[in-house]
């Protein structure tokens, strides 16, 4: 049965958990209101996330860069990547969105590039580095998901 975890007026609704896949997928639909937003922007250590545009359009902002994303629209967020999302319409947004784990062979270190240990965040050109979220950020989706 979803969960529905509610932050202000965005709502997330867990339709898959890390605790039913074994830790290896989160899947989840956001529904954001018209003019809303994430609360803060944020970054997954460990997850990549995929969302795909259900209803309305979302605005990414990952890296610094927008984007956005409109039913049957998509975008692949690399971990260790600074994202948010915000609504700029009359309309409320809804994206399916996937954090998913990859771990070729079963170890933690063998998706790091090389030179990097298994927790730092990603790296390529679309890639920054940012310290750790503060302490404060949503108890209630961290503990259903990995951020």
């Amino acid at each position: 049965m979803p969960e529905l975890i509610r932050i202000g007026t965005l709502e997330l609704r867990f339709l898959r958990d890390k605790h039913e896949t074994r830790g290896s997928l989160d899947l989840m639909e956001m529904t954001v209101p018209p003019r809303g937003q994430m609360p803060v922007a944020h970054y997954h250590r460990d997850w990549d996330r995929s969302v795909y545009g259900l209803e309305g359009t979302i605005t990414f902002t990952v890296d610094g860069t927008a984007q956005d994303i409109g039913p049957g629209g998509s975008l692949f967020i690399h971990r260790g990547v600074v994202h948010a999302a915000t609504t700029h319409s009359s309309a409320a947004a809804r994206p399916r969105s996937a954090q998913t784990i990859a771990r070729p062979g079963g170890t933690p270190s063998a998706s790091a590039p090389p030179n990097a240990s298994a927790s730092s965040p990603a790296s390529g050109p679309t890639a920054t580095r940012y310290p750790a979220p503060a302490p404060n950020a949503s108890v209630a989706i961290q503990a259903k998901a990995t951020l």
